[in-house]
């Protein structure tokens, strides 16, 4: 007999780790509640439910085969459940595998929202100062040669002339502006750049195959749990 068999409620629980933005949502409601609680959310500026969202719908997105990924995981509980196996023990590191790989995504993409903020807006700002200055120029140049419409004179060129007032007031506006707006002032914690390039670490997915191995799972059949439940593909 098996030393944990598969109870209903137990079987529910491993039908949830085929979904992940379950999980998603209940991790992420922990770790922002935690957060709040403690007064520690200063360095999540973008682990906000606009990023952990964008990973959702990349996730459900991939959620198109979730009928055959049930079934597979289905088969391979049945082939489990004649060894002598404690099941919870084997949910457990499935979950605990898929809460990190999910944490680990989840920072990957804050990361990499710090990065296109900043360079974003580094360049809009650029590109702003820099069409801001042609504009002051191009008011005081004395090369245009323009035609005057309906006017007594003879065509001319425009005298030089200083900045208006009303380029003056708006340059003091908009430097006011660049200077005061938080958010163009805004520096986001130093790491901009994964630790890696392509594709990342994930310590997670040895420590999974080691618990289910020390849990009696066969290699075999190791392979095919972390499949259905979306840990490998």
């Amino acid at each position: 007999m098996p030393m944990a068999p598969i109870t209903q409620e137990l079987l529910g629980q491993f039908n949830e780790l085929l979904i992940t933005f379950t999980v998603v949502d209940a991790e992420f409601k922990k770790v922002t509640d935690d957060k709040f609680k403690n007064g520690q959310f200063q360095d999540s500026e973008f682990a906000t439910p606009a990023v952990i969202q964008e990973f959702i719908k990349e996730e459900m997105r991939r959620e198109t085969y979730y009928k055959e990924r049930k079934d597979h995981l289905e088969i391979v509980l049945k082939i489990l459940s004649g060894l002598d196996l404690d099941f919870q023990v084997v949910y457990s590191a499935l979950a605990e595998a898929k809460r990190k790989k999910i944490l680990d995504a989840a920072n990957g993409k804050t990361i990499d929202a710090r990065r296109n903020f900043v360079e974003e807006r580094d360049l809009v700002l650029k590109r702003f100062k820099e069409a801001w200055e042609q504009l002051k120029k191009f008011l005081v140049n004395t090369d245009h040669p323009v035609k005057i419409i309906d006017c007594k004179r003879p065509p001319e060129k425009f005298i030089r002339r200083p900045l208006t007032p009303t380029i003056h007031l708006l340059d003091f506006i908009l430097t006011s502006v660049l200077e005061n707006e938080p958010l163009l002032n805004y520096e986001p914690p130093t790491q901009r750049r994964r630790p890696h390039a392509g594709h990342q670490p994930e310590p997670w997915l040895k420590e999974v195959k080691k618990r289910l191995g020390e849990a009696g799972v066969p290699k075999e059949q190791r392979e095919e749990l972390l499949e259905a439940v979306g840990l490998v593909t």
